[in-house]
């Protein structure tokens, strides 16, 4: 019966719907391999870093949490010295905002660095 179903279409008929059917068929793997590695909890061993308000002179930051561990360890650093440092504990698949409360008047290169146990992270401002 499949048979006969199929002989009723021309050669250039079968060409396009095999085209059809593995176009389908890729599109539909690509977009579960997508949905896959674009959800940020798929690969849970990573951390980012960003300012909360980097156009300013302001050095508040937010550690967003996708490892398994919930302890972090950051400084804030001069191109010569440590100016301020603590400790955060954030949950995974948590973010908290590290308010600063040191002053800082240096001018030069900011670095921000954050480490949890098995990784190290860094953001920066140069302030003029």
């Amino acid at each position: 019966m499949l048979k006969n179903f199929i002989a009723k279409f021309s050669q250039s008929e079968k060409i396009i719907f095999f085209i059809v059917l593995l176009f389908i068929v890729g599109a539909s793997y690509l977009f579960s391999i997508d949905s896959r590695y674009n959800n940020p909890q798929y690969n849970q061993d990573w951390f980012a870093l960003s300012f909360s308000q980097p156009q300013t002179n302001n050095f508040d930051f937010t550690i967003e949490n996708f490892t398994s561990q919930s302890d972090f360890h950051w400084e804030i650093l001069t191109e010569e010295k440590k100016i301020s440092e603590g400790f955060a504990i954030i949950a995974p698949r948590n973010k908290k905002e590290i308010k600063i409360e040191a002053d800082i008047q240096e001018k030069g290169k900011i670095t921000v660095r954050v480490s949890s146990p098995k990784e190290t992270g860094e953001i920066y401002k140069n302030i003029k």
